[in-house]
Order: C-alpha cells, then sequence, then structure tokens
C-alpha cells in the first residue's frame, strides 16, 4: 500500500516565515550595532593615536627652539648665530637673536643642527651642522601644517599661549602666558589641540564638546567625533 504523506498547510507555512523573518530581523540589529560599535571604537583610538603624536611632534619642534650645538655656542651667542630671518611662508619677521615667534594659531620657530647631525626638523629631515633652520606651524582646513605641508590630518584647531617671566629679578620660570609671542624670551608653551575623526557618522549620536580650545562648545557635524588635547611645554634654550 502508498503511504499518505501530509504536507505544510498555509498556517503553518505563514507561522515559519514569520519566525524566520524575526530571527534574520534580530541577527541584523546586532549585526549593525556591532558595526557601529566597532566603528566608534575605531574612531576614538585613532583620535587619541593622532592627538597624541600631534602633541609629542609639537613638543619636539618647540624644545629644539633655539638650540645651538656644543662647537658653535662656545664660539658665538644667538644674535650672531640667529640673524633677522622669516619662515617660509608667513610674514612674521624674526629679530636676530629670536627663536620663537607667534600668534595663538601660529607658531615660528628657529635653531641650528646638531653637531653630530641628529636633529630633525619638523618635515622629518635631518638638519645639517651649522645650519639654521627656520619652520612655520599652523593649521590650514584641518590638517596641522609644517611650512605648507599636511603633518597632522583631522586638526580642527591649534591654540598656542606663550609664557614669559614678569618677575624682577627673572627666574625663567613662566608667570604670565600671552596670546602672541612677547619681543622677550619664551620660557614656556600651553598647546591646545582639537582634534577630530577623518570618517562622519562614527557617533552613535551628535556628539557636543563642552569647552573646545576657544572655550566654547563645540560639535562636529554629521556625527564625528572630536576631542581636546591639552599640553605644556617648557622650553630648554633661552637666550
Amino acid at each position: 500500500m502508498r503511504n499518505k504523506q501530509a504536507g505544510l498547510t498555509i498556517i503553518e507555512l505563514m507561522l515559519s516565515l514569520a519566525l524566520s523573518l524575526f530571527l534574520i530581523l534580530v541577527a541584523a540589529q546586532f549585526f549593525v550595532a556591532n558595526k557601529m560599535t566597532y566603528r566608534t571604537q575605531q574612531a576614538q583610538a585613532d583620535i587619541q593615536e593622532r592627538g597624541r603624536f600631534a602633541s609629542s611632534w609639537l613638543a619636539q619642534q618647540l624644545r629644539q627652539a633655539g638650540y645651538i650645538g656644543a662647537v658653535q655656542v662656545a664660539t658665538t651667542d644667538f644674535n650672531t648665530v640667529f640673524a633677522s630671518q622669516n619662515a617660509s611662508g608667513t610674514a612674521l619677521a624674526m629679530a636676530a637673536g629670536q627663536v620663537l615667534l607667534g600668534t595663538s594659531g601660529t607658531v615660528q620657530v628657529r635653531y641650528r643642527g646638531a653637531d653630530d647631525t641628529s636633529l630633525v626638523n619638523c618635515q622629518g629631515q635631518g638638519v645639517a651642522a651649522n645650519t639654521t633652520a627656520t619652520h612655520m606651524i599652523n593649521t590650514s582646513g584641518t590638517s596641522l601644517m609644517c611650512d605648507g605641508t599636511e603633518v597632522v590630518p583631522g586638526v580642527v584647531q591649534l591654540r598656542v599661549q606663550y609664557g614669559q617671566d614678569s618677575v624682577n629679578p627673572l627666574d625663567r620660570i613662566a608667570d604670565q602666558y600671552v596670546q602672541n609671542a612677547p619681543a622677550s624670551a619664551v620660557y614656556a608653551v600651553r598647546l591646545c589641540l582639537l582634534v577630530q575623526s577623518l570618517e562622519n557618522n562614527v557617533s552613535p549620536v551628535s556628539q557636543t564638546i563642552a569647552a573646545d580650545c576657544d572655550g566654547n562648545a563645540y560639535t562636529p557635524a554629521n556625527r564625528a567625533m572630536a576631542k581636546v588635547f591639552r599640553s605644556s611645554v617648557y622650553l630648554r634654550n633661552i637666550p
């Protein structure tokens, strides 16, 4: 005898399809949530890495301001070594002997190559001994620049404050910070960088920073992310 085989009813088929669609929807939502979390974490890590690098790079360049090799300094002084000279692309005139000059958004540094040629300029190139290097550091668009060449992308703000010693007699410790580098020696520099993610839509919701480098609330467009980095640099080569 032939066995009778019963098929699925319409109701059973509809229930199976509904259950399958529900499981697919749950899995899709889980995938999208995980992907967003991954993008957010990657953006945070990238911002942290670029912010730390930019701060470290700036500190290195500023600490080199006014450097003169041991052989050179024994036979000359700042006014002789550092004659009046401008960095490429800037109208800021550096007087003889001046090794640091700038405004709240631009800083210009000047130094001499080390006797062993170990000093590296802001573009990663070695500076020859007895050679004066003068460079301008600023931001353009959303990039940290050196002499017009991009060094770190995604830097929205650069703010610089210059520390001077107003106590007499001078103890060479900064006790007053101004936005424009004074004609007298600068003993320390305060830096503020606002670094933003290179991609949009990496934050689940629109992010607002309570105070950027200007003290204002800052909201990146298109659900991008941003972070403020602050640091202080004490200068070693004071004229």
